[in-house]
Parts: structure tokens; sequence; C-alpha cells
């Protein structure tokens, strides 16, 4: 069979989800906004000015008096700052109730004027303009790097909200895995073991982004716990879609997960999508065949899931395997069939259609299991 029939076969085992979930595409790291500024100010909206120009246009600036400038000089104390409105109407952005608020704001120079970088991309409302920033007597300033104190405001805001919404934490999210979590060590571990359980995932979620199998061995750990969060999805949705490469210590973290058989809806298929996408290593010019074998004991657990998607994930895992694994359990991504393919192998194969039920498939598969697990050493 050729390599081509490969790739397709661990596309399909990546690509077929159920975890369902809005994702961050609109959300922009406030490290990212940071390094795209001119200037970036902690600042107090002193007036908003919406004008109707007479060729029918209208703009939107904001008087701003500067508190502290982060990057970038201020020659006075007072600067105007433009709305570009892009999708959203060009005034009204920012009501005349925020004056008086004080925050961090990215700004960026064109043609001598001071653009504001929004939070978002695409449309964006008021809230979305900065980062919140309580004046408290007394409060030490964050410190160290910029992207350091960009994020610990930013932290600070969201460690006021008892209950934040899905794109408050989206926003959080993304700031901490920005740039490889390389400012932000210290907020995923304030925020991963916070009193406040909602504030917990955000954190939970980034570390997992970022390669952790301690943070999937906490899921495990707290599962109970972090599922009756509302934002529980993200942790899902980071399971499925953004973790790195399986490491010995992951691999083992997702089998304890797997160990649970959970009730909670797309969690097993999450395990199951993270340790399938192990089977798109290996293809590319010089690269090391993947390391599927060490997968084989926490998919053959997915083979019980509750959720027949995963049981479905792992049959169609286990049928790439036995068609292309040596004697040894390695598969050498040649293309060519080894010594455990057969004709029941290929029927029992659900990528290519569903003739059968989950059950049906997640049976077979078990007593293919019961059958090799000795030579194959699992």
């Amino acid at each position: 069979m050729r390599v081509s029939r490969i790739v397709l076969s661990a596309f399909l085992l990546q690509s077929f989800q159920t975890v369902a979930w809005a994702g961050i595409g609109g959300v922009v790291a406030v490290g990212q906004l940071a390094q795209r500024a001119n200037l970036v100010v902690v600042a107090t909206i002193q007036q908003v000015n919406d004008r109707q120009l007479p060729d029918g246009s209208a703009t939107e600036t904001i008087d701003l008096l500067v508190i502290r400038a982060l990057k970038g000089q201020v020659a006075e104390p007072s600067l105007v700052a433009k709305v570009v409105p892009g999708p959203r109407p060009a005034i009204g952005i920012l009501s005349r109730d925020s004056v008086g608020a004080t925050g961090v704001w990215f700004l960026q120079d064109n043609a001598s004027v001071h653009e504001v970088l929004p939070l978002v991309q695409g449309a964006f409302a008021g809230r979305d303009l900065f980062v919140p920033v309580r004046v408290v007597d007394g409060e030490v300033a964050p410190t160290g790097t910029l992207g350091r104190q960009v994020l610990a405001y930013q932290l600070r805001w969201y460690e006021s909200l008892p209950y934040p919404s899905p794109a408050e934490d989206d926003l959080v999210f993304a700031s901490l895995v920005h740039n490889q979590g390389e400012d932000a060590g210290d907020a995923i571990a304030a925020l991963s073991s916070s009193a406040i359980l909602n504030h917990r995932v955000p954190g939970v979620a980034a570390a997992i982004r970022l390669g952790s199998s301690d943070a999937l061995l906490q899921v495990a750990r707290e599962l109970e716990t972090l599922r009756s969060r509302i934002n529980f999805n993200l942790i899902l949705f980071t399971i499925s879609w953004y973790l790195g490469p399986m490491s010995p210590a992951t691999v083992t973290a997702l089998e304890k997960l797997a160990a649970l058989h959970s009730d909670v809806p797309g969690l097993d298929d999450a395990i199951g999508t993270a340790l399938a996408a192990g089977l798109g290593e290996g293809f590319g010019p010089g690269a090391a065949p993947p390391r599927i074998k060490a997968t084989l004991p926490a998919m053959m657990l997915l083979l019980d899931s509750r959720d027949p998607t995963a049981r479905l994930r792992a049959a169609r895992f286990f049928a790439y395997f036995a068609q292309f694994a040596d004697a040894g359990g390695n598969v050498p991504g040649t293309g060519v069939s080894g010594p455990f393919a057969s004709a029941d192998t290929r029927r029992f194969d659900p990528t290519e259609g569903f003739t059968m039920s989950s059950a049906q498939y997640a049976q077979f598969w078990k007593a293919w299991c019961a059958k090799n697990s000795k030579q194959l050493g699992f």
C-alpha cells in the first residue's frame, strides 16, 4: 500500500472530531500585541470623542492620561488614540460610561496617529480595546520583560473575575501559550492551583498546550472537580488539538485518563485524538518512524469507552497498526503491509465506511489485542 494511503489514514484518525468548542481564533495574546505596538501604556480614559465628518464617515478617538509607559516614550501625559472600526460601526464602540477606566493600551503609530490595537481580531467591542487595570494605592507595578509585565496585568484583571466568560478565558489562554509560554511559567502555575476553580481551567489547559504531562495527570486527579466548570471544554479542546510530541510521560498520563472510563462527553475522544496524532509523524523526507507501539495499551482501554466515537477511533488506530506493523510491533512507514495484516483486519477497519456498530468493531479489536499482546509486549 502506498505512503499516500498511510498519510490519508493518519489524517482521518486525527480529523474525526466530536469535541465541539468555539475555539480561540479571534483573540490576540497580549505578548503579541506588545510586540506589534510602538507604544504600550497604562492610561486612564478622560474622554471619548465621536465625530461625524462632512463626507459621511465617522471617527472615534479617546483622550488618555498616561500613568506609566511600558514601551516607547510619551512627550506629554495626555495623548489621543484613534479607534480603527474594522467591521463594526465607526462610532459608539466605547461608551461614555468608560470614562475614568484605567487599562493597558497597545498603540501603533500610523501617519503620526496613535491607533488602538484591540485584543481580538475581526469585530470587537469597547471592552476589547484595553486590559482593565485597577489602580490600588500601594500596589506594586509588575516588573520584568515587557511580555511578563503585560501578562501580569492581564492576570490581575482575570483573577478579579469570579465568573469569567468564555471570551475572557480565551484571552488569558492565548496569552499564556504565546511564544511557547516563555513569560508565563509563574502565571500558569498560579492559575493551575487557584482556589477559584474557574480560573484553574485556563492554567491547566495552557500547561497541556505546552506539553506538560503533569497537567494531564492533574486532569485525571481532579476530573470530578474540573468537569463541573463551564469552561472545561477548553481542556478537552486542548487535549484534542494542541498536545505536543508523545513522550513516555505523556502517553502514561493519557493512559491514566483513559483508564477512568469517564462519562464526560468528548473526553475519551479527545484522548484518542491525541494518541492518534502520532500517526502523522514520520512520513516526511528523512523523518523517523512514528512511535506508535507505546500507545497501544491506552488505545486498548478506549475500546471499552462509553463513547462510541472513541471506540471507533481506537478501532481505526488498531486497523492501521495491524496493516503496517512489523513482527516487533514497529511501524517503519514504508507502506508495506506487515505480518499482522489479514482480510479480517481490513474488514474491521472503519476508516473507509461504517458497516458495523462501534461495539462490533471494538469487540473484534479487543479479541485481536488479547491474541497478539504477548508478542507485541503490552
